[in-house]
């Protein structure tokens, strides 16, 4: 019994910490110019934990790609380059975004029913 009490508290923090996977992602983000609040590809949709920005130009939507909802929120086409924890099933850290046409997410038959209402 000991030995798996052990056991347990040894590798307990080591379950318990998150294993982050970089990758890039495509779909509609959603939340203002400036901030995102949740990213929606076709794996479904995502929690945006914090954005990592390099400079003042990058993760920024430019105007014409972003779809105005209410006041400063609403939505674009985007491609983000993402640190995902797939166990909690969130997006740890966006490090880039680079922002796409509507038309891109608007054809993508995979995307174009997962336009977002905020």
């Amino acid at each position: 019994m000991k030995i798996w009490i052990s056991l347990f508290l040894l590798l307990a923090p080591l379950a318990a910490s998150a294993e982050l996977v970089s990758e890039k992602r495509c779909g509609w983000l959603a939340g203002t110019t400036t901030t995102a609040h949740s990213f929606m590809d076709p794996d479904g949709s995502w929690n945006v934990s914090r954005i990592v920005v390099m400079d003042e130009e990058d993760g920024r939507v430019a105007e014409e790609h972003f779809v105005r909802l209410r006041g400063e929120y609403g939505y674009s086409c985007a491609c983000l380059q993402v640190m995902v924890d797939h166990q909690a099933d969130e997006i740890a850290e966006v490090e880039a975004v680079f922002g796409l046409p509507l038309k891109n997410c608007l054809e993508d038959r995979r995307l174009a029913r997962m336009v977002p209402h905020i």
